[in-house]
Parts: structure tokens; C-alpha cells; sequence
């Protein structure tokens, strides 16, 4: 059979899998962007807002965000 089959058996956690590679692939691309915010020297807010939408993708809560940029966003 083909690789590209999934049993229900095993679909709970191929689901796992794939949502994780997701998440990882958007946590990267958000870190990214972070990067070449901090190198073009964009506002501390707007990084701090990336930087929550970046906790949030892997289901971290905000408070492992810079807290002096946290309280600026809010």
C-alpha cells in the first residue's frame, strides 16, 4: 500500500503530527519576520505583537514575551 494511507487507527495522531509541522512551520516564519523587523528597526510594539502571535502558535501563553514590550502593547 501506499505511505500516503493513513489507518484510523493511527489517524488521531498522523493529525497530531501534521498540525505540529504546521505550527512549527508558522513559529519560523513569524521568527522570520521578527528578524527583519528588529534589523529594519521597526517599533518595539509591533514586534511584541509578533512576538504573543508567535507564543500563541504553539500554545505558550504571552508571558514568555519581553514584559516591558507587553506592557507597551497593552
Amino acid at each position: 500500500m501506499s505511505e500516503a494511507v493513513v489507518y484510523w487507527h493511527n489517524y488521531e495522531q498522523h493529525k497530531v503530527e501534521l498540525e505540529t509541522s504546521i505550527r512549527h512551520r508558522i513559529y519560523n516564519d513569524i521568527q522570520d519576520v521578527i528578524s527583519q523587523s528588529k534589523n529594519k528597526s521597526l517599533s518595539d510594539e509591533f514586534i511584541a505583537g509578533l512576538q504573543c502571535a508567535q507564543s500563541a502558535i504553539l500554545g505558550f501563553s504571552s508571558h514568555n514575551v519581553d514584559k516591558t514590550l507587553q506592557e507597551e502593547l497593552f
